[in-house]
């Protein structure tokens, strides 16, 4: 069984492992996975799900977020906002395809950056 890239980002923002491989039993053996914390004081309701998606669409691959056993397409700003994510929340992102590994990078500074919100 082939691995795959993932990264995670604790509270401080720092990135930790990004690349590394895994082995992992998940349905999708060729993802680039990024597991962050929410540690800022928003949490994932409709304008950060907006600008979440929006960065999202504008990527050529597929993404998923994972929080707690559930899944949605991170493209959908309401599945975004069904996961009912908040600060202290670990979200897993998950790409595939063209320009994943950008995409996971773009996504996961979105949260450890507050969605740019001030």
């Amino acid at each position: 069984m082939e691995g795959r890239k993932v990264g995670s980002l604790g509270a401080d923002g720092q990135n930790v492992e990004f690349g590394a491989v895994i082995n992992t039993h998940m349905e999708n053996e060729s993802a680039d996975i990024c597991r962050v914390e929410m540690v800022n004081r928003h949490f994932m309701g409709f304008g950060p799900a907006c600008i979440f998606a929006d960065v999202a669409i504008s990527c050529l691959c597929d993404i998923r977020v994972f929080k707690g056993g559930r899944s949605v397409n991170a493209k959908s700003i309401m599945e975004l906002l069904a996961l009912c994510a908040c600060p202290g929340d670990y979200l897993t992102i998950e790409a595939e395809g063209p320009g994943a590994d950008e995409a996971i990078k773009k996504l996961s500074a979105l949260i450890t950056n507050s969605y740019g919100i001030r």
